[in-house]
């Protein structure tokens, strides 16, 4: 037969790699022939038919699966160790000879760069990573990276943030709870001033609570409270309802911005601090008048002690304080007593017994001055006096005591001894 030249031959344009073949010649196979058997190929048995297949480039347009579906069944590797997958583990490693860890995934950073790099399409302006549950469609969570910085989701919302600039946002169900920046920490607000860190609740609750639950029972070791900016320490919260009505072990307790500060132990009021900086201990302080607050410390069963007013010094008083109106008024029933030390000047003053709230006039009934006189009844010594002791005229006493007596009366200073005998010792 004479050589013949085939021409026109069309191009395939789909090929099955199951039943397109090839006919080649077995020449080991002579059962037809002393020159051998032809036989047919297909794609799929020349990929298989070594244990290594070593390409220029591979370009595949459909689906492709390592393993019996492309005769596949050792490992697949491209470039050297760029790509390595191991169907017999179900495991893919990128820029390293062996699975590491044993992760599904394992890749490698080649010299100084990142081991991963996400791009996502141009519309998207970002990337993301996504965590789904298998063979599931909905969306776990997400890592996202776009312009405005990097984002943790959880589902489809978004729970921290860090943006180009640092900034950290923590959110709850689309509000945001926590803020972080270079000036602080804000929880329920964006930190202000200088404030390191910085609380705020818009509920009636405590803004911030330390809870020790170490035993049956929890205690609130310490907790801020927008409810009047209260502070309590060892707060008895076991049946878990507004501190209010629980047992305040120690507490520092301000119901609003005009009104008093109390110490608190064992949910009874044992200090209050008053709008104008006096302190009453087991009592809310008097009323005291302007000139005289701001350092005055009250008990309980009306002792007092503090500055006196317009001057330097100090004073002690029992059932007496001075009002808004500049009277002296009795604190409850009773006697009211003063001593006061002021501008070298010791003053002893007396009140009756009087009704609780009602005004009263002290009267000086003794001084010791800064010259060193004593003066009974007197408020000032006599011009020049010095070291003297000098009486106001008194009243004559009418009975006897256990010693003597030494009075003046109508300007002579008299002595009534223990039997009743007055004897003038200087006339008037």
């Amino acid at each position: 037969m004479a050589d013949t030249k085939i021409t026109a031959l069309a191009a395939i344009t789909t090929v099955d790699p199951a039943a397109d073949v090839l006919p080649i010649v077995d020449i080991s196979d002579t059962s037809m022939a002393a020159s051998g058997t032809t036989k047919k190929i297909t794609s799929n048995q020349i990929l298989g038919s070594g244990g290594t297949a070593t390409l220029a480039s591979a370009t595949i347009t459909g689906a492709a699966t390592v393993g019996t579906t492309l005769g596949v069944t050792g490992n697949l590797t491209v470039g050297t160790n760029a790509l390595i997958a191991l169907p017999a583990t179900n495991r893919v490693l990128i820029n390293q000879s062996a699975a590491i860890q044993g992760d599904s995934l394992e890749i490698s950073a080649k010299a100084d760069s990142g081991a991963i790099s996400l791009f996502g399409r141009a519309s998207d302006n970002g990337s993301i990573i996504s965590f789904r549950a298998n063979g599931a469609v909905t969306q776990k969570a997400a890592i996202v990276g776009q312009d405005s910085g990097l984002s943790f989701r959880t589902g489809t919302l978004e729970r921290y943030q860090i943006d180009t600039t640092g900034i950290s946002t923590w959110s709850v169900a689309g509000t945001t709870a926590m803020t972080l920046n270079s000036t602080g920490l804000g929880i329920g607000a964006v930190p202000s001033g200088t404030n390191k860190l910085t609380v705020n609740n818009t509920a009636a609750t405590a803004a911030v609570s330390f809870l020790s639950t170490g035993t049956t029972t929890a205690y609130n070791l310490g907790q801020f409270s927008n409810t009047g900016g209260s502070l309590y320490f060892g707060v008895d919260n076991s049946a878990g309802s507004a501190i209010s009505g629980a047992t305040a072990y120690g507490s520092i307790v301000g119901s609003s911005n005009s009104t008093n500060l109390h110490l608190i132990t064992n949910n009874l009021v044992r200090a209050t601090v008053d709008t104008s900086g006096n302190v009453g201990v087991g009592v809310v302080p008097s009323a005291w008048i302007s000139g005289w607050s701001g350092g005055i410390i009250q008990f309980k069963n009306g002792t007092a002690v503090g500055n006196p007013q317009n001057g330097e010094g100090a004073f002690l008083s029992a059932n007496v304080f001075r009002d808004a109106s500049n009277n002296d008024t009795y604190i409850s029933t009773g006697f009211a007593t003063r001593y006061r030390q002021q501008t070298g000047v010791h003053a002893f003053f007396t009140s009756a017994s009087g009704t609780g709230g009602t005004t009263t006039s002290l009267v000086q009934a003794m001084t010791l001055d800064a010259s060193g006189n004593l003066l009974v009844g007197l408020t000032a010594a006599g011009t020049t006096a010095a070291k003297t002791i000098q009486i106001a005229n008194g009243t004559a006493p009418t009975a006897n005591v256990t010693g003597g007596q030494l009075y003046v009366e109508s300007g002579a200073l008299k002595f009534r001894g223990s039997s009743g005998t007055i004897t003038t010792i200087a006339a008037a």
